[in-house]
């Protein structure tokens, strides 16, 4: 459940930090265009997260264990879309910040950071 610990607290603060700062969230990724350099860093770094947790838990058994290996594999995906499609990166978020999709991902974020929180913790 290490992977939980991890996942679980990084979930819960990034949906509340969303869910109460919606704009300064918009702007981050607006805002991505002209950071090439963060794009590309962020893109290696979420492609070796991935590629590391694919590696050492890519198990389909329980829901946890689901939950977790999803978020393993969107990472690695996540990485590889930052680097090998940077332009698709940057129209996917254009098109995130104009809709809800803040709001639903936060309330995603919260109820899967809560989940994996609470499997890990208590």
């Amino acid at each position: 459940m290490v992977l939980a610990q991890i996942w679980g607290p990084i979930l819960v603060a990034f949906g509340i930090g969303v869910y109460l700062n919606p704009s300064y969230y918009v702007k981050v990724y607006r805002n991505l265009e002209n950071e090439t350099l963060a794009v590309m860093m962020a893109g290696i770094a979420a492609l070796a997260v991935g590629i590391v947790q694919v590696m050492y838990h890519n198990v389909w058994a329980t829901l946890p264990e689901i939950v977790l290996s999803l978020l393993g594999w969107a990472t690695l995906l996540k990485g590889l879309m930052l680097l090998a499609y940077p332009k698709m990166a940057n129209d996917f978020g254009d098109m995130v910040a104009e809709g809800n999709f803040f709001r639903i991902a936060a309330g995603v974020s919260i109820v899967l950071g809560g989940y994996l929180t609470y499997l890990a913790y208590f």
